[in-house]
């Protein structure tokens, strides 16, 4: 069987203005976000994992700031970074006001991501091939404003002409949304999907952001669904954000392996917080 490895590591809100803690520890705890994704993107490279995917907010809100932008420009520029997927989220969207995602912005502020850092910026389900590995596609899609949205990412019109399925390519997707049911009392709903609507979805995994605490949906063998083990995953944010957010913090290390008609997902965390 073939195996398709990813670090996927979300809501990280660089930038974060930490206005609950002392004057004096804000500026440590937003170099403890930094580190956060140093860390991430090293573990990346030394388990050459084939792409980072980062499911949104990766920037606490719009204007980024230009330290927040190039500080992220360069952590995702050290060689040997494998490729980045970006699904910007309801705090990071892909405005046209916003420079993490606006070239000519960008280039005001002298910087530009590096080639292989993908960004989707559309509200609509769009599909990459993965370089690193034949056989893979990976999906996105994005907030455009910061107000959020009612928008179900997985219900079936949202495949409506976005979606076809390929000959021996499986498909793994990455958005920014709300699992009905489970939304922490701090958090608003927004991109909104249920259990069921994941079980039918034609993706084998669905990496998630929006929820700042790790939590996965499983589906076992033998059922009709088109991967078996962690159907979806929130990693979480990288480092706790405020003190309702108690406990290990970090991404997640998520492998695929497919061939022979078969379909199997594992996640494994990693601390970092």
């Amino acid at each position: 069987m073939a195996l398709a490895r990813f670090l996927q590591i979300s809501d990280l809100h660089l930038g974060r203005p930490f206005a609950w803690l002392p004057q004096e520890r804000r500026d440590l705890r937003r170099r403890h976000q930094q580190y956060a994704l140093e860390q991430a993107i090293k573990y990346a490279i030394e388990r050459d994992v084939h792409a980072i995917l980062v499911p949104g907010d990766l920037f606490d809100g719009v204007p980024v700031d230009t330290g927040s932008l190039t500080f992220a420009v360069r952590a995702f520029s050290v060689p040997g970074c494998p490729p980045v997927f970006i699904s910007p989220g309801n705090h990071d969207p892909a405005s046209s006001d916003n420079a993490a995602w606006n070239s000519r912005l960008q280039q005001a502020r002298g910087t530009h991501w590096p080639s292989h850092v993908h960004v989707f910026d559309s509200p609509r389900w769009s599909g990459v091939e993965l370089t690193t590995l034949p056989g893979v596609r990976v999906w996105g899609r994005a907030f455009l404003t910061s107000s959020g949205t009612m928008e179900r990412p997985l219900a079936k019109s949202a495949f409506e002409d976005a979606y076809a399925p390929a000959e021996d390519t499986i498909d793994v997707a990455l958005f920014h949304g709300s699992r009905e049911g489970r939304c922490p009392p701090a958090q608003k709903i927004t991109a909104p999907f249920s259990d069921a609507e994941v079980a039918a979805s034609p993706f084998v995994y669905h990496a998630v952001g929006h929820y700042h605490l790790r939590s996965e949906i499983e589906a076992p063998a033998g059922t009709d669904q088109p991967s078996s083990g962690v159907r979806l995953a929130y990693a979480g944010s990288p480092v706790a954000l405020d003190y309702t957010e108690p406990g290990d913090h970090g991404a997640i290390e998520v492998v695929v392996r497919f061939g022979e008609g078969a379909c199997t997902v594992s996640a494994e965390p990693l601390r970092l917080d």
